[in-house]
């Protein structure tokens, strides 16, 4: 419990060092940024996300007779949560894909897919062929980069042996570490204060104090 606790606190003090720099843009930069922008939506979006990212954990416990039922039928343990990952990734899909396509029908962007003429103001002219087909590509490499991580996880899961209901918590602070660690190298915090820069680094250690407080106290307990 500790762990958890260290880490949602190094959650907390990222979001404040997000919070400060997007208080040190002016309202242009941020309406040139997001130009939807809307802080309370997005905390709410935020929030709901959240809840439901951690809903997968949920899952994967709950497809427990799912995976040693794969076990029983000859799947290797290393693999038996990908049978899980099936019907969890299922649900997602369906509600992206329907919400996707109901934006699209009402946005009337339906024809950007087959690089026509868009019917948005703001893009009047012919998508060309050849950066349609880029956006696809990387829509698709985005889109397995994303699977592999519960692709991971799922395996990570089955070495935790009884401590397995700490896996989540470690795959989580480590995308926080690592996507915040790439931001910085692509210099999405260029311009930001130095108080911001502080807010940031000190979430990132505490993040780091509790991925190890997570696994030092799984040693001490399998120690024992």
């Amino acid at each position: 419990m500790t762990g958890v606790f260290v880490c949602v606190v190094g959650i907390v003090l990222g979001g404040m060092a997000g919070r400060r720099k997007e208080a040190e843009l002016t309202h242009e930069q941020k309406q040139e940024a997001i130009a939807e922008f809307n802080f309370t939506k997005g905390l709410i979006v935020v929030i709901v996300a959240g809840i439901m990212s951690a809903s997968i954990a949920v899952a994967f416990a709950a497809g427990k007779p799912i995976a040693e039922l794969a076990v029983d039928n000859g799947a290797p343990p290393l693999w038996q949560n990908l049978p899980v990952l099936i019907l969890i990734l299922l649900g997602g899909f369906l509600t992206n894909f329907a919400w996707c396509v109901s934006l699209m029908i009402k946005n009337g962007t339906v024809d950007e897919l087959l690089g026509k003429r868009s019917t948005h103001q703001e893009s009047a002219s012919s998508i060309e062929r050849s950066r349609l087909s880029l956006n696809y590509a990387l829509c698709a490499i985005a889109g397995v980069t994303w699977y592999l991580q519960f692709f991971s996880c799922g395996m990570g899961t089955t070495q935790l042996g009884k401590y397995e209901f700490s896996s989540w918590t470690l795959h989580m602070a480590f995308i926080i570490v690592f996507s915040t660690l790439w931001g910085l190298a692509l210099r999405e915090w260029s311009g930001a204060s130095r108080a911001a820069h502080a807010w940031n680094a000190a979430g990132l250690i505490v993040l780091i104090l509790s991925i190890v407080i997570i696994g030092w106290g799984n040693t001490l307990a399998s120690g024992a």
